[in-house]
């Protein structure tokens, strides 16, 4: 784990904001001008997708993936200025909340400003990795040029931005990381590093072709936060089975053993490359259930723009798709309820357990001579078998009591969370 990483994190919410899809005006001031509803929502951090300018060969869609970066040292103008993005930074700091960019250093857009004067910036005998990344060319690190031009990237940022998540962050060099985080905490020590890590199929492939592929243990000695893609193909069987509940929390909680003890972990179950997690349920209780479960689980817990209004379109990457604000379907008050929750100490450091794998989950967190417990009831059963003393007890949630009579619940079907 990198020596720098703060447990505390566990305890951050991140919102994750495509800046193009975000407001009426498309653009960084947009954002600024939100700033007090994304912080009532109990937001610490927002990461930004990429606001770097677009390259326009090859480009998908009319205005093309964030992801195809045509210079590393500009903002797309149809997003604001440099001001923009300090104003930005400002506010939100003057709120308490911290901004990380969207870093793309395995690849860039095909017609790059890189392109001119640097061909040896990139790979000679295969374009890319990926052939559907039609858009971009990728790039060569055991050219030491394009190790120090991409430090020099993140130093240049560094100085107005609190940190980087970076893309497909497991098809770089360790040793560019290494480096890049040294030089970039000489600048500005208490910077976030978040990496997307990738499943074990997508390494396995890049290795077995001559590729860096990292392991997010690997990645974890110079990182803060690993994605849980190591573990994704099980929460996506949910969808197919019920028993596959099962799978993916017998994975939750070998995470446990398998990273450092000190592990920070992205939780999502919606971002810009998922499907949006309400599309997926077929009522609001059910979706209020995952969402609980998923704040309840260790690890920094990701809310991506317009997952508070149930929105269940995942926007374009490469089209004006805007985010919907519909109010009647406004779950911030309970995701704000979530994310105070979540700040506890028991998220942090406490002692994680999954404790029923069932249909019903129960999930806890020991700490300090107490307990919290988190009961899910995913498939909506009347009646929950529950290893908790009969009683009356207290729903932080839903601020509302319930009782446990002879070790079941009864016709409740809300999320619930509990100290014990």
């Amino acid at each position: 784990m990198a020596s720098y990483t703060d447990v505390s994190l566990r305890n951050k919410v991140i919102y994750q904001v495509f800046p193009r899809q975000y407001s009426n005006t498309s653009n960084l001031e947009g954002i600024r001008k939100d700033l007090d509803r994304i912080k009532n929502l109990g937001v610490d951090i927002i990461h930004l997708l990429p606001i770097h300018k677009i390259g326009l060969i090859a480009r998908k869609g009319n205005l093309g993936s964030p992801y195809s970066v045509f210079d590393y040292y500009s903002i797309d103008k149809n997003l604001g200025t440099l001001d923009d993005l300090e104003n930005l930074v400002k506010s939100a700091h003057e709120k308490g909340i911290k901004i990380i960019m969207d870093m793309v250093f395995n690849h860039s857009s095909c017609d790059s400003i890189l392109r001119d004067k640097n061909l040896d910036f990139y790979l000679k005998e295969l374009p890319r990795k990926v052939d559907d990344w039609s858009d971009v060319l990728d790039l060569d690190y055991s050219n030491p040029k394009v190790v120090d031009y991409f430090i020099d990237v993140l130093k240049y940022w560094i100085r107005i931005v609190d940190g980087f998540r970076f893309d497909v962050a497991a098809l770089v060099p360790l040793s560019f990381y290494e480096k890049a985080r040294k030089e970039v905490s000489k600048i500005k020590h208490d910077n976030i590093f978040l990496a997307e890590s990738v499943d074990k199929y997508f390494i396995k492939n890049l290795r077995d072709r001559g590729f860096t592929g990292l392991s997010d243990s690997e990645l974890y000695t110079v990182f803060d936060c690993c994605y849980d893609y190591d573990i994704r193909e099980f929460f996506e069987g949910i969808f197919d089975s019920k028993t596959n509940l099962k799978k993916w929390l017998l994975e939750v909680n070998n995470q446990e053993s398998i990273y450092p003890a000190n592990y920070v972990k992205l939780r999502s179950f919606e971002n810009h490359d998922m499907v949006r997690l309400r599309s997926r349920v077929k009522t609001e209780l059910e979706f209020l259930n995952y969402l609980s479960l998923q704040f309840f689980l260790r690890g920094i817990s990701l809310i991506y723009a317009g997952e508070e209004f149930s929105n269940k379109k995942t926007p374009s990457l490469f089209e004006l798709d805007l985010i919907d604000y519909d109010y009647k379907n406004d779950i911030s008050s309970f995701i704000s309820k979530l994310s105070l929750i979540h700040k506890k100490d028991f998220f942090s450091l406490g002692v994680f357990q999954v404790e029923k794998y069932s249909s019903c989950p129960v999930l806890s967190y020991s700490y300090a001579s107490q307990k919290i417990v988190g009961i899910f009831n995913i498939y909506q059963e009347d009646i929950i078998d529950i290893n908790i003393p009969d009683g009356k007890y207290f729903n932080l949630l839903e601020e509302d009591t319930f009782r446990i009579v002879e070790n079941k619940i009864t016709s409740y079907k809300k999320p619930i969370i509990i100290i014990i």
